[in-house]
């Protein structure tokens, strides 16, 4: 449980690098590495998103019971994707996943 109420946060990596919180406050983090974001990109656009989306969660949703939801949403040319870890299984062995979790291992601080 959070002291403050929910335990909600947002962070957004831009096309440039830039990595920001935007809640529950604005935050600069720092900036994704040119290879860790070209990876990242290149994941995004090759990413079979009906294929990531397939596979539905039908368990209880962590949440329910003070654990955590991830929700990813990815721009791409055609249209915004989400995933929503209370939705659909999320396999953090794919590739965009993979390449998710690199870039945010490697954030260098400065903005």
């Amino acid at each position: 449980m959070c002291a403050q109420g929910a335990c909600d946060s947002t962070i957004a990596i831009e096309v440039d690098g830039r990595i920001h919180a935007i809640a529950p406050a604005p935050a600069e983090l720092g900036t994704v590495p040119g290879r860790a974001l070209e990876a990242l990109t290149t994941e995004i656009a090759q990413a079979d998103f009906p294929a990531l989306k397939s596979h539905p969660f039908t368990d209880t949703c962590p949440i329910a019971y003070d654990g955590q939801e991830t929700i990813y949403t990815f721009t791409t040319t055609s249209a915004a994707q989400r995933i929503a870890s209370c939705e659909v299984v999320v396999d953090p062995a794919a590739p965009l996943f993979l390449a998710v979790d690199a870039a945010m291992r490697t954030i260098t601080s400065g903005g």
